[in-house]
């Protein structure tokens, strides 16, 4: 099977490392942004299979505008939503993620969640 280049963008570094790693450890080939300036500079860098993108965000709607953000210039194949702990607002699923998984979510969930 391929690598394939799955961005994770959050604010939590923390939660960013963890996931990237288990991303790695499965063969993937991921791509770790904290900031809105790191996700544009990674989407203007390379082409992504995947993105998973944390909506539990200290800044209201901050990720679902990275969401937005990441269809409008990479159009992965897939956009995973990682939702705040007891989910999300129903109008959340409106800015385009393919699979939401609610935090605290399962690595294997996550690393399903991206492969082809």
């Amino acid at each position: 099977m391929a690598s394939r280049h799955v961005l994770v963008a959050t604010e939590d570094a923390g939660l960013g490392e963890l996931v990237a790693e288990a991303l790695g450890d499965a063969g993937n080939l991921p791509t770790l942004v904290t900031s809105l300036e790191e996700l544009l500079a990674a989407l203007g860098a390379k082409r992504f299979d995947a993105a998973i993108v944390d909506l539990d965000t200290r800044a209201h709607r901050r990720g679902e505008c990275w969401i937005a953000i990441v269809r409008e210039r990479a159009a992965p194949a897939r956009t995973v939503a990682l939702l705040p702990c007891g989910g999300a607002e129903r109008s959340t699923h409106s800015c385009g993620y393919d699979v939401g998984i609610e935090q605290p979510a399962r690595l294997e969930a996550l690393v399903s969640a991206v492969a082809p």
